[in-house]
């Protein structure tokens, strides 16, 4: 008869170990089935308030770009709060905007021509962890939140 050493108590910690490997394995295979490894529907935040559109990624990667779309149903100006522009950099602004004002609060954007029509913004997030601030969108101002988490 063949002779092996056994240690039961060590193999049994192994089994756990690997099933709970086999869970987060199935766990994120439901995600992506879902849809929150790539585009869809719950990859991104679309709001509208008062006849204007802000349509933006609800997750960023540090050293990529996103866009944010957003359509003003009045005026032209666009505001960005301070918070949002410590932790990421604007990049792209189509169309070329007639003024940019930088203010302690943020920084604010005018268009030329009134009218519906979107403008888009392209950022790279600075740093990892939640993305938080105001953007104003139009005369009257409406206000959205803006939430987006960035992560490595």
């Amino acid at each position: 008869m063949l002779e092996i050493d056994e240690d039961q108590p060590f193999q049994e910690k192994v089994w756990i170990i690997q099933r709970c490997g086999w869970g987060l394995l199935l766990l994120f295979l439901v995600a992506a089935a879902a849809g929150l490894t790539g585009p869809s529907p719950l990859t991104r935040v679309v709001e509208e308030k008062g006849g204007h559109r802000m349509e933006y990624p609800r997750f960023g990667r540090i050293g990529t770009n996103a866009e944010m779309i957003v359509s003003p149903a009045t005026g032209r100006t666009v505001f960005f709060s301070r918070e949002i522009l410590r932790k990421a950099e604007i990049k792209t602004v189509m169309p070329f905007p007639a003024e940019g004002q930088a203010r302690p609060d943020g920084m604010s954007f005018e268009f030329g021509h009134s009218g519906r029509g979107e403008i888009h913004l392209g950022w790279k997030p600075r740093e990892a962890g939640w993305i938080r601030g105001k953007v104003r969108v139009g005369e009257p101002a409406v206000e959205f939140e803006f939430k987006q988490f960035v992560y490595f």
